[in-house]
């Protein structure tokens, strides 16, 4: 049986796998988290691999949001 879980929890996971894969990005003296510079200079690929992570753990979790 899967695990339900909300779009905000997605986006969780997903930002966490990110952020744990990917160093923090530094500008100057200021760290940035990967998952944000995705989200904010290149979206569509931000949905894409939001997209292509829920595909990766629909086995386990079901996204009524993501269908």
């Amino acid at each position: 049986m899967k695990t339900k879980i909300t779009q905000a929890e997605l986006i969780e996971m997903y930002e966490e796998m990110i952020n744990e894969c990917t160093e923090e990005m530094k500008i100057g003296h200021i760290s940035f988290e990967a998952s944000r510079v995705l989200k904010e200079l290149d979206p569509i690929a931000y949905n894409c691999g939001l997209s292509d992570f829920y595909d990766s753990i629909s086995d386990e979790y079901f996204c009524e949001e993501m269908e």
